[in-house]
């Protein structure tokens, strides 16, 4: 029988094993804290099987799968045995006593899981944005107000549960992206309930700021979002504004003559608007 530890830490990784590396050596065992590392190793080869011999101290289950961030994660769930599941990702950092922060939280409030911020060493938020009040976190505020790496969840209230392998990085369509958030929607479907802690954090390098990166992240992201908000039926007025928004901000840019911001914005707009007819009118999205 498996070991119940407090926490089962999904990691799913592809060519980038130097990132699991770091992530192995900064984390470190609080001595009340006990947890495993459920290493999902979606390379072709078997080099980070070898390099996590060096870790013997550290209580990690090796574990393989095909490629896709959802499906990794579906088997790491699997096999997960502690008391809370997270999802760190393979180049992300836990600062020093998180979990102790986090089991602290769970043992003195009555929430089922737990969302925190992103930030970089410079304490800056990174990879996204984040409220900066605490709070519930509902259907309409989660957009901003966690992300799968700062997700932490009572395993009880994730029985049965799985990420939707239509979606995240990996998968086999457009959609990209969404994954977690689909994911702790349906959380709260269950009626569980979530709170934001902005005051905790794990550490997540900043996106590059390169024009051309960010044209691709927002054709490559965007359409996850889409799926997600149609998925989940969010209301018709939400989507209309969700679409209009970066039209609008393209306007006061190019008024503002900020031609690389107005770029982007009208690649955010005529991305959602397109991906939207797709889901309306559409049936094949895997192309």
């Amino acid at each position: 029988m498996d070991k119940k530890y407090d926490f089962s830490l999904i990691l799913c990784t592809l060519g980038r094993n130097e990132f699991v590396s770091n992530f192995l050596e900064t984390i470190k065992a609080d001595s009340n804290i006990s947890f495993e590392i459920i290493l999902i190793d979606q390379n072709i080869d078997n080099q980070l099987k070898h390099i996590i011999k060096e870790y013997s101290n550290l209580n990690i289950k090796y574990l393989k799968s095909d490629k896709g961030l959802s499906i990794g994660r579906n088997v790491g769930l699997k096999h997960a045995s502690g008391k809370f599941i997270a999802f760190p990702d393979d180049d992300c950092e836990y600062p020093k006593n998180i979990l102790g922060n986090v089991l602290k939280f769970f043992n003195q409030n009555d929430y089922d899981f737990l969302t925190c911020c992103s930030r970089w060493k410079d304490n800056k938020i990174s990879n996204g944005n984040f409220d900066i009040i605490e709070g519930k976190v509902s259907k309409y505020n989660v957009w901003n107000q966690g992300i799968s790496y700062t997700l932490f969840v009572k395993k009880e209230a994730i029985n049965n549960l799985t990420f939707d392998e239509n979606i995240g990085v990996g998968s086999k369509g457009i959609f990209q992206s969404g994954e977690e958030t689909d994911f702790i929607l349906k959380i709260l479907k269950r009626n569980y309930r979530g709170f934001y802690l902005p005051s905790l954090f794990v550490f997540h390098p900043h996106l590059t700021q390169n024009h051309n990166d960010l044209k691709y992240r927002i054709e490559r992201y965007t359409p996850g979002k889409c799926y997600v908000l149609k998925k989940h039926r969010f209301n018709s007025i939400y989507i209309f504004l969700f679409i209009l928004a970066p039209f609008l901000k393209f306007i006061k840019n190019s008024t503002l003559l900020n031609s690389k911001r107005a770029d982007l914005e009208i690649l955010k707009f005529k991305t959602r608007l397109s991906t939207f007819f797709k889901l309306y009118f559409k049936s094949n999205l895997n192309n």
